[in-house]
């Protein structure tokens, strides 16, 4: 968003700013995120960073094809996110959005569905984390849960480039299927930074939102977890096919942190073996189908794992 548009996002209303490093996080001029045409539901999704103070201002906006102006057919708001939906046969080669006097051409993202039809699904978001990191965390969860296709949301790492890291990933046995997307936005503010911090950081639920609707529709079953975590069964059981089983379309999880020993080796996932007693069990994680029904959040009426 232009600096003089007047369109800046002010914080959430719960969110007390504890330090100036709040500014610096805190995506506070990223108008949308992505606009993806979805065959399947012959449908163009907006999505957009929570619009919180600005939501009237888009509700006003005008969006434009080359040949008509175009009215929203259902807007949705999240607790992180908001969308806008618009309804067409096929996607629309151009755009516009006019608002507060200024005219964006938003560029439109095609369904990839297909490619990715009937895999089990590995996603994250991560940041410069270790290549050796990302392709121990991939293998485990193909030799152990099936895993054979990933999409990566990289997010502006400067310690390698988007194409070794796909290929650190392709290189998987078992792999089939992988993709990379470069992001460079702001992930939002931690503790430290304010109050309800959670309330700031857009990026992560929308991206599996995003990335929901542009490769993973037709999954098997979808993972969502990071490059720091393994999800370990005691029994056996993938957790793809527990997703796929479950009557809610998801299943939920909890976990544990584990500690590395000491070692003058590069540290991997095998090093952690230790636990603290006062650790408190990590915040619950799930696997999804996309098929299921899975319209409850996290924890309602689903499946535990």
């Amino acid at each position: 968003m232009p600096k003089d548009s007047g369109l800046q996002r002010l914080p959430p209303q719960r969110c007390e700013v504890l330090r100036p490093a709040f500014h610096n996080a805190y995506d506070n001029s990223t108008l949308i995120y992505d606009s993806v045409y979805q065959s399947g539901h012959r449908r163009l999704r907006l999505f957009f960073p929570k619009l919180l103070n600005n939501r009237q201002h888009l509700k006003d906006a005008v969006f434009r094809t080359d040949s008509e102006t175009l009215k929203v057919s259902r807007w949705q708001y999240h607790r992180h996110f908001d969308t806008a939906d618009f309804h067409f046969d096929k996607p629309p080669e151009r755009l516009t959005l006019t608002l507060a006097n200024c005219e964006f051409n938003l560029p439109v993202s095609t369904d990839e569905c297909n490619g990715f039809e009937q895999c089990n699904v590995l996603f994250t978001l991560s940041k410069n984390n270790c290549l050796d990191w990302v392709r121990d965390w991939v293998q485990y969860h193909q030799l152990n849960h099936g895993a054979d296709a990933v999409v990566f949301a990289d997010n502006n790492s400067d310690a390698y480039t988007p194409q070794e890291l796909h290929h650190a990933i392709a290189s998987v046995d078992g792999i089939r299927r992988a993709c990379v997307i470069s992001t460079a936005l702001r992930y939002g503010p931690g503790k430290e930074d304010c109050t309800h911090c959670s309330d700031a950081q857009f990026l992560q639920p929308a991206l599996m939102n995003i990335m929901m609707a542009r490769f993973m529709t037709n999954a098997r079953a979808v993972l969502n977890a990071d490059v720091d975590e393994l999800v370990v069964s005691p029994d056996g059981t993938r957790i793809f096919d527990a997703a796929v089983r479950s009557l809610s379309g998801m299943v939920t999880f909890s976990g544990h942190w584990r500690y590395p020993g000491q070692t003058d080796q590069a540290i991997r996932h095998i090093d952690h073996t230790s636990a603290k007693a006062t650790d408190k069990i990590c915040p619950t994680k799930y696997a999804v189908n996309p098929a299921g029904r899975q319209t409850l959040p996290a924890g309602t009426h689903s499946c535990r794992y």
